[in-house]
């Protein structure tokens, strides 16, 4: 050993400790004197010749501080949670070991003492160059041994300890530290002994139960759009640091007002969110949330939120009771609607149906209600209202089969029951179509047989439609007068016959004198459009008084041919 006076420097007064390094160089903790100032050294010293140099001055010389010796290596602990609950089934710790120094450091150990009540699972190598023993002694101290660091390097792992034994309220304290340091003094003075380690900053927890801690959580909830649902179905997600995914939870929650509570059991999803639906209006309740199976770990919620959805409109519907149906298919269902059922307003209970549902309007009450319920999305339940305004049709009546008088004006008056707005007729006759809309009486002259429809319309749009048949006796006599005076004085100057309304084509009309000459004649002619007469001229000289003989060749409307003869006096 050397003494302070074989020394280079004579300004060193005290060397308070020397050790070796393991760069092979001595090196001492030395106070010098520099006038009436005395400071601390590090020193280098040269074991051949006593030779120093001045390495650190200030704190870098106090050897406590841990940091004085040319090998500096950090070690440290850090938490990895904010807070410690009864949810928590484990604990996890990060440790990282940093040489510092310049030179390499061999064989450090380090060292960390379990506390009671907690129980190492699983070391998790984050990052380190060689592998190193790991040991657990019976008074539950770790042990890391054999572990190597180059200048720079690291060794980073996490400690996970199981709280399965933990005592809530009680405060954990954890702290590591290394041993087998290069370069570390061994003693200090005479009687103090002075530990080769560096010791890490302490890590704390406090184990407690929920209501201590007073945990963050996130209630995000928002109401599903369910068309016309008179109940709200709102989708809610509950997300919290200790929810894990895969583990059981019961959910606690109420609707404010009623007196009772709901619980669910849930299963965490892997985004570690509780997710369910809750169906109701009013404000929801979120109260309590505890891990599955164990009722002493509870965690108080206070998340409120509104949950209301505005009942659907009732839809209005007009029907007529002649026999019509309200059909309850497509146009009141979605594709995907499930678990249908129906009310009515006289009837006492929902019943299930398939569509389509069809609903006779004979017997229902004049205004009713129908209630559709039926379920969508697997989820959202959807109740529709509709009412039923029911209208009485019109009563009309036609009466029986009837016989008209070919070529005679007819009218036709309906026996009609309830108001009525528009009536509207038609009429078929073989032929042709003949209508007369908004008509009160139908008049018309038949000319065969034919039917008549007749339609009654009310302000409510119902309508009621009778039909009347009808056969139409034809005329086939004619009249044909037995004298004229053709002298012009505007009384029978003409000689014509009258046919009857059924005639309807004269083959030939023919006068001859009492020689049987041909005076007169017409042809081809329609009798109820063209009227031939002879006005007692012959070869335009009017014809001397006498009697004059006629005939007549022509057809009915069935076509039946008919011949007549006949006479005719010519008077002056």
């Amino acid at each position: 050993m050397f003494s302070v006076a074989q020394l280079s420097d004579p300004e060193i007064k005290l060397l308070n400790a020397t050790f070796f390094g393991n760069d092979g160089f001595l090196y001492g903790y030395a106070s010098k004197t520099i006038g009436p100032v005395v400071s601390k050294y590090l020193v280098q010293i040269n074991p051949e010749n006593g030779e120093t140099e001045t390495i650190g001055i200030g704190p870098e010389a106090n050897y406590l501080d841990g940091c004085s010796c040319l090998t500096e290596v950090y070690c440290g602990m850090e938490l990895l949670q904010d807070t410690v609950t009864c949810f928590d089934e484990e604990v996890r710790i990060k440790v990282f070991i940093t040489n510092r120094s310049s030179t390499p450091v061999t064989n450090i150990t380090f060292k960390d003492t379990i506390k009671q009540n907690l129980k190492i699972t699983n070391i998790q190598f984050v990052f380190y160059n060689d592998p190193f023993s790991v040991h657990l002694t019976p008074d539950s101290v770790i042990w890391y041994s054999h572990i190597n660091l180059a200048p720079g390097d690291s060794v980073i792992f996490i400690i996970t300890l199981d709280l399965s034994n933990a005592v809530p309220g009680t405060t954990y304290q954890h702290m590591g530290w290394l041993e087998n340091l290069p370069g570390f003094p061994q003693t200090l003075g005479s009687d103090n002994i002075h530990t080769p380690a560096v010791f890490s900053d302490p890590v704390t927890f406090f184990y407690t139960t929920p209501e201590e801690a007073e945990l963050q959580y996130a209630l995000d909830f928002n109401l599903i759009s369910c068309p016309d649902a008179p109940t709200a179905t709102t989708s809610v997600s509950l997300a919290a640091p200790f929810i894990e995914p895969g583990k059981d939870y019961i959910v606690s929650y109420s609707f404010q007002g009623s007196g009772t509570t709901e619980q669910l059991v849930l299963s965490a999803n892997q985004d570690s969110t509780l997710e369910w639906l809750i169906t109701g209006n009013g404000e929801i309740q979120i109260t309590q949330i505890q891990m599955a199976g164990d009722t002493t770990c509870a965690l108080p919620l206070d998340g409120n939120f509104l949950a209301e959805a505005t009942p659907p409109d009732t839809t209005s519907i007009s029907l007529c009771r002649n026999g019509e149906h309200l059909t309850i298919d497509s146009t009141y269902l979605p594709s995907d609607a499930t678990e249908m059922q129906w009310f009515a307003s006289w009837t006492s209970d929902w019943q299930p149906f398939s569509p389509p549902l069809e609903i006779a309007t004979d017997y229902i009450p004049a205004n009713s209600l129908i209630g559709i319920k039926y379920i969508v999305d697997d989820s959202c339940e959807i109740e529709e209202w509709i009412r039923l305004e029911i209208h009485d049709v019109p009563l009309l009546k036609l009466g029986d089969t009837q016989t008209f008088k070919g070529g005679t004006s007819v009218s036709i008056q309906p026996v009609i029951q309830y108001d009525v707005e528009s009536l509207n007729w038609t009429i078929f006759d073989g032929e042709e179509e003949h209508t007369c809309p908004g008509c009160e009486t139908l008049t018309f002259t038949p000319s065969q047989n034919g039917v008549i429809l007749a339609e009654a319309r009310n302000a409510a749009g119902c309508t009621t439609m009778d039909t009347l048949f009808y056969n139409v006796e034809f005329d086939n006599s004619i009249y044909v007068p037995n004298c004229f005076s053709p002298n012009y004085d505007g009384f029978n100057d003409l000689f014509f016959p009258f046919f009857g309304c059924s005639i309807d084509h004269v083959e030939t009309f023919e006068i001859y004198d009492r020689w049987g000459e041909l005076v007169f004649r017409a042809q081809n002619y329609d009798p109820r459009q063209v009227q031939a007469a002879w006005d007692g001229t012959f070869r335009g000289k009017a014809m001397d008084p006498g009697v004059f003989v006629w005939y007549l060749r022509y057809s009915s409307t069935d076509d039946t041919i008919l011949e007549r003869t006949g006479s005719v006096t010519l008077l002056k």
